[in-house]
């Protein structure tokens, strides 16, 4: 390809860079997607308003996407029958017969091959839910194509951010994947954009390993970078204009033998900002970036649109527990132990990892806390203690209450359990004098309750949970229960499978089993689905419970399911501080 003249190729043999960007961007994507991508193709445009479009091509092996679309699909989610379990009977509405099975899951469960259409549906909707960038405000994401070939399935989707702010804040749902540990934007003292990555290290097993997966795999691949203004640096080997890019193919050993020569530096494009606002300048992903991991809670939070309020007097916090942890890695340890020496490394060293609890004022309760923040942290001699920085494999600096998920929903819920992880103190000190820092709650006032006695099982009857979420709506897909008696003891057992339809907030909703005369019933939540298509939210929860009681009075036909909702919920800026931690 032409290149431009006066562009500026930097840094050391910059074909190594950016092969060490690409192979990275391809490996992480396609280990996001179970490991199956042949071929993948990434465009980033940031447009004169600010804006930024994220365009993605790629290759999968049909018969691993078919995989994936069983295993997602919402009718194999939850078992449908409890096999031939001697003693337990279905408990149902007169004349209500359930079907074990519909053509559907025995196709999704059966090995006959799914058709075209089944894979285009089920593919895009999986990657539709499966993207923790689809309930952020100003972000959109879609799938543009889906084609299906004999052994291939090809795909484009499309994603796009409002501004360079979300971009940098939200993009690490890409580049950590990448292998990327921050992102930054910035100006120089001439004015000019500048881009900078920096890289997480790599052992040479993991550097052999996937050189062996690319080029099994026969991979392809392709980063294109199109900027407002002109390219003036770019370690790319490949720029012209306003754009700088790198097309890598593994039938091509020496494009795969720049994977062991990869330097650690920085990687940096410079680039003349045209009509761009840069006024905002700098962003820095360290700074404002969130934690978009795919099972990180904070994603399901129902109550993220609740506005955030500086939270009443009355709560305060304690440390319960205080854990020291240092790594040292012997000389050629990293050689030897491969991906091992950076889990040790990363997540167990050089940390001080504080468990602590949250109490509420009186007559308010807690169903949640995230984002909890360190603005102040000092040793015993005064010294600054930095807050300990997210890896990959390491501590995540925010902590995550249950939403929704305890056993039964009478208990006080006047605390929660948050974490704050510091690095090490200086040598010397012997305490954690303070730590200052602020953490968002949802708090609430009281659980507004629905009952349903005598439950029976009817998976066409709607049940409408207006009286205590408006818009919620509930299916007893299906109830089974089991009555055991011996010479001491009676008990009683069941199971439910629920469905669930409405707004988002159902997934905050909590259930409880009563039988008329005994002490306590014990219930649990053993599978939880939630998902959200066309604006309604779908949840698929199973209900377990037991009791064990010497009185053969208790009805078993008396069950009854308590559905609780958390009313008046509000989010609050707690401020906290916690003090005199001794370190020894």
């Amino acid at each position: 390809m032409n290149e431009v003249s006066n562009i500026k190729h930097t840094n050391k043999h910059i074909r190594t860079g950016f092969h060490r960007i690409l192979l990275l961007a391809a490996l992480g994507f396609s280990l996001l997607l179970s490991g199956c991508a042949s071929e993948y193709h990434l465009a980033v445009t940031v447009n004169d308003d600010g804006s930024v479009d994220l365009s993605t091509r790629y290759t999968l092996n049909r018969a691993q996407v078919e995989q994936m679309v069983r295993w997602s699909d919402p009718t194999t989610r939850m078992s449908r029958h409890y096999g031939d379990e001697t003693g337990w009977v279905d408990v149902l509405e007169d004349g209500v017969v359930i079907e074990e099975r519909t053509p559907q899951q025995d196709l999704l469960d059966s090995n006959t091959p799914l058709t075209d259409q089944q894979i285009i549906e089920g593919f895009t909707e999986l990657s539709r839910e499966k993207s923790p960038l689809k309930n952020i405000e100003g972000i959109t994401q879609e799938m543009r194509s889906v084609t299906v070939e004999e052994d291939t399935v090809q795909a484009e989707g499309a994603t796009h951010f409002d501004s360079l702010e979300l971009f940098v804040k939200h993009g690490t749902y890409y580049w950590r994947s990448a292998g990327i540990e921050s992102f930054r934007l910035e100006q120089d003292d001439q004015g000019h954009l500048v881009a900078t990555a920096t890289f997480r290290e790599l052992t040479k097993p993991d550097l052999s390993r996937m050189r062996r997966m690319l080029k099994a795999q026969k991979f392809k691949g392709s980063f294109r970078l199109t900027l407002p203004g002109a390219i003036v640096s770019s370690p790319l080997p490949n720029a012209q204009e306003s754009q700088t890019w790198f097309e890598i193919d593994a039938a091509d050993n020496e494009s795969l033998d720049h994977i062991v020569a990869m330097f650690d530096e920085p990687f940096t494009i410079v680039a003349d900002p045209g009509v761009l606002d840069i006024s905002t300048l700098p962003l820095d992903s360290e700074e404002i970036g969130e934690s978009l991991d795919y099972d990180s809670q904070e994603q399901d939070d129902p109550y993220a649109d609740i506005p955030i309020v500086e939270a009443p007097d009355g709560y305060y916090a304690e440390a319960e527990t205080l854990a020291v942890s240092t790594v040292v890695l012997l000389p050629n340890a990293k050689d030897k132990l491969g991906r091992r020496a950076d889990m040790f490394s990363q997540e167990f060293n050089n940390s001080a990892k504080i468990q602590a609890k949250l109490y509420a004022p009186e007559n308010a309760k807690l169903l949640g806390v995230g984002k909890v923040k360190v603005q102040r942290a000092i040793d015993d001699q005064g010294n600054e203690i930095k807050e300990y920085k997210k890896t990959d494999a390491g501590f995540d600096r925010y902590g995550y209450g249950s939403y929704g998920r305890s056993n039964s929903s009478d208990d006080d819920s006047n605390s929660v359990s948050f974490q704050v992880i510091l690095s090490l103190p200086a040598p010397g000190a012997e305490a954690i004098e303070e730590v200052e820092g602020t953490l968002i709650v949802t708090a609430f006032d009281d659980w507004s309750k629905h009952r349903i006695p005598r439950v029976r099982a009817n998976p066409d009857k709607l049940i409408d949970l207006a009286d205590i979420l408006p818009g919620a709506t509930l299916k007893i897909k299906r109830y089974k229960r089991h009555v055991e008696t011996d010479a001491s003891n009676r008990q009683i057992q069941g199971r439910f499978e629920l469905e669930m339809a409405g707004p988002p907030e159902i997934s905050a909703l909590q259930f409880s089993v009563e039988i008329p005369g005994a002490n306590d019933v014990n219930s649990y939540e053993s599978t939880n689905q939630i998902n959200t298509t066309a604006g309604v939210t779908k949840r698929s929860t199973e209900i377990q419970y037991h009791e064990w009681s010497v009185s053969e009075s208790l009805d078993p036909d008396a069950v009854t399911l308590i559905i609780s909702y958390p009313s008046g919920m509000r989010r609050e800026r707690v401020p906290f501080m916690l003090e005199a931690l001794d370190l020894y």
